[in-house]
């Protein structure tokens, strides 16, 4: 039975140190990359778990380098490049991908390399494709994974391109930020440990959504997703504020709402928890600390109280969302480690 999955969850904060290590000094890489790009239009590309990792990279690099950034499925990069090529607006372009192999994203970077477009690998996996295509190259050896579900790979990956943001930026502030995301993410662990189980244990959920705003939704896509990888589940994610627009019709009393809250959108997200909870739902609110009101209405309240700023502190909510999904398969009688129909790399 299951095993890779759990030990996978639990070791993000060790990768996540092993990486602000490797970063504490500018690397060569890094710094001929700022010298070449500092005034790029940046293209973030992945597909499935890698393209939500896009969603909230790019929300967070537009915010703290200031340059603009998009976030790109590896596919429409095949079938639309005239639409982001260089010439239209993506002069750099991440290429994400845990296994390096996957067939949409090396098609995507074959056909920028046409365009002149200037490529950065992202990767977990050494003597991959991905890992020597492109004209910068970054490689996340230890968070490679023996699950088919993606869970330190998307963590770490979007750390490391955290890290580049702080460097495009000049922020050392927001270097030493992500600096002490290990040890809160292992406090966060301990005093959240058996939460996610006592939540999926304690009631019956058919559908479970995910809501958030700005790099929040990346997050809320990624959570719809381990849900439906592990576990098989009705899983889907809004634009918080979205929900209203007809999808709510889908709450009733088997439905658990997960609210990542932003910092941005003050009461409007609280009000939606209450607004929801009455229609039957059950809730979870993911937030820096929790106020009065957002006590009062979530059913169940996760506080990562990190003391660092919104885009620094993403990776902190992904353990809890990966968590929920594993108990839920687990209930389920299902294997996490085997996830059905899936497999770790797509080849077209």
């Amino acid at each position: 039975m299951t095993k890779h999955t759990v030990e996978e969850i639990m070791s993000q904060p060790r990768i996540w140190q092993s990486l602000i290590k490797h970063n504490e000094n500018l690397n060569g890489t890094t710094a001929d990359l700022i010298k070449n790009a500092s005034d790029h239009s940046f293209g973030f590309i992945g597909s499935g778990t890698s393209y939500y990792l896009s969603l909230s990279a790019a929300a967070m690099w537009k915010a703290i380098t200031g340059l603009p950034a998009q976030a790109i499925p590896s596919a429409d990069i095949m079938f639309y490049a005239d639409l982001y090529a260089k010439s239209r607006g993506v002069d750099s372009a991440v290429l994400i991908s845990r296994s390096g192999t996957t067939s949409e994203i090396l098609l995507a970077g074959n056909t920028l390399n046409k365009y002149k477009t200037n490529r950065i690998s992202l990767t977990c996996r050494a003597e991959s494709e991905l890992s020597r295509m492109g004209e910068y190259r970054y490689l996340i050896g230890n968070a490679d994974e023996k699950s088919v579900v993606m869970t330190r790979s998307f963590t770490s990956m979007l750390l490391q391109i955290q890290i580049l943001a702080s460097r495009f930026s000049g922020n050392q502030s927001f270097f030493d930020q992500l600096s002490s995301l290990p040890d809160i993410g292992t406090a966060l662990m301990g005093k959240n440990n058996g939460l996610a189980e006592e939540i999926i244990s304690s009631n019956s959920f058919t559908k479970f959504i995910y809501l958030g705003h700005g790099p929040h939704f990346g997050l809320a896509s990624e959570g719809m997703l381990k849900v439906k990888e592990m576990s098989v589940a009705h899983s889907e994610a809004y634009h918080s504020l979205e929900f209203r627009h007809g999808p709510m019709s889908l709450v009733d009393k088997d439905t658990l709402i997960i609210y990542l809250l932003s910092d941005h959108t003050g009461d409007a997200e609280i009000k939606l928890i209450g607004e929801m909870n009455a229609l039957g739902a059950k809730s979870i609110a993911i937030c820096e600390t929790a106020n009065t009101a957002v006590s009062a209405n979530a059913d169940y309240v996760v506080e990562l109280n990190s003391g660092v700023e919104e885009n620094a502190r993403l990776i902190l909510a992904l353990p809890i969302l990966q968590q929920l999904a594993y108990h839920n398969a687990l209930k389920k009688g299902m294997d996490p480690d085997e996830p059905r129909n899936l497999t770790q790399v797509v080849t077209l």
